[in-house]
């Protein structure tokens, strides 16, 4: 379904958080708030999501076709708010004028949970008229999962104590450096704990640009987790 942009590299770079929050809070995200208030009444419970305490940022993914995909950084805590039942779609067809290009351009809205996790569109300019927004066309596109249908295999099957430790259903597969990775659990601030292709667990944490192997397998997770030697939160603090 989606695959973040390779901020993940070999070297480390520095990554100043607090000027992508200011920037997106500045210059983008009072686009979607006014995008949202032109979707149709069913889609209102979005307003309260494009929220500047739970919408932290964004980081670009990839371009395929022409077209930018970004992932909005979520807060988690905020996250533990908002989302609410399994609920995962795609709305696409607004069109937002650009002034950059003098025409409409088409921008999509990702959710899943309930919650804005990405959106893509195909102009690279930020310069938006928002007085004109067109709804009018506006299309959803429901779907699961499908990313997690294919790592079952190396998943396996989560035990009945540990499903709600983890967020496999909204989880997602990266590329890094040709490896392939698939979310399972969603720290914060652009962190995750991912599954590798070859089954070993590791830790993407977005702001030290890294990279490490926490368990050889998922097996031994759930031992950790269970014997309390390991836990996600004591595990995300050392790393920042």
């Amino acid at each position: 379904m989606f695959k973040l942009f390779n901020i993940f590299k070999s070297k480390r770079q520095s990554v100043d958080l607090k000027k992508i929050e200011k920037d997106f809070h500045t210059n983008l995200l009072p686009i979607f708030k006014a995008i949202v208030d032109n979707l149709p009444s069913q889609y209102s419970y979005l307003k309260t999501r494009f929220d500047e305490q739970l919408l932290r940022g964004y980081v670009k993914n990839r371009v395929k076709d022409g077209t930018e995909f970004y992932v909005f950084l979520i807060d988690q805590e905020m996250h533990k708010k908002y989302e609410t039942e399994r609920n995962n779609f795609l709305l696409h067809n607004i069109k937002v004028y650009s002034n950059h290009l003098r025409d409409f351009v088409t921008l999509k809205i990702h959710i899943n949970n309930n919650l804005p996790i990405g959106f893509e569109f195909s102009d690279k300019e930020w310069n938006f008229d928002v007085s004109q927004i067109d709804t009018s066309e506006l299309k959803r596109l429901d779907y699961d999962n499908l990313e997690y249908q294919k790592w079952v295999k190396i998943i396996g099957n989560i035990p009945s104590d540990m499903i709600k430790s983890f967020d496999i259903i909204s989880g997602f597969e990266i590329e890094i450096k040709a490896e392939k990775y698939f979310t399972i659990k969603e720290l914060g601030n652009g962190d995750y704990i991912a599954i590798k292709e070859t089954g070993q667990i590791f830790g993407l944490i977005h702001e030290n640009n890294r990279i490490e192997e926490i368990f050889d397998n998922i097996d031994l997770m759930y031992s950790a987790l269970r014997n309390k030697t390991f836990d996600f939160e004591s595990y995300h603090e050392n790393t920042n």
